[in-house]
This record gives C-alpha cells, sequence and structure tokens, in this order.
C-alpha cells in the first residue's frame, strides 16, 4: 500500500476508535494529501479530496459506514 494511502487509513481508523468527526478528518486527510500529492494517482487523489470536501458543509460529509467503506478500499 502507498504511504499516502496508509497514512489515510490510519487517520480514518483512529478518527471511527475515537469518535468520528468528519471536519477533523478532513483535517487531517488535507495535511496528508498535502505532503504526498504529487505521488498520488488519480483515484486516490479523488478520494482524498472528496474527504477533504467534508469540511466544506455536511452535504459533503460521509456517514462512519461511508467511511469505514473508504478505509477497507484503501487496503486492496
Amino acid at each position: 500500500m502507498k504511504a499516502a494511502a496508509q497514512l489515510l487509513n490510519q487517520a480514518i481508523r483512529s478518527e471511527l476508535n475515537t469518535g468520528y468527526d468528519a471536519v477533523r478528518l478532513a483535517k487531517k486527510a488535507y495535511k496528508i494529501y498535502h505532503e504526498y500529492c504529487s505521488e498520488l494517482d488519480s483515484e486516490l487523489d479523488g478520494i482524498f479530496l472528496q474527504i477533504i470536501a467534508m469540511e466544506e458543509g455536511e452535504e459533503f460529509e460521509f456517514s462512519e459506514v461511508e467511511i469505514k467503506a473508504i478505509a477497507d478500499q484503501l487496503t486492496h
């Protein structure tokens, strides 16, 4: 698994274990994205951007079930 995907997966899992807050996760994802954006393929780039967008409002937020599915997708 690429480093960025692994870090995002860890951030999601940590967030789910400590009480899911979509905005907090979006901020964590942005930090990872900023560091690794030049290394991302288009699929992973899109995943990061969707998660980062959760900070823009509830209409962009993933549910806990949806975000867990994304984390599971990152491990494959």
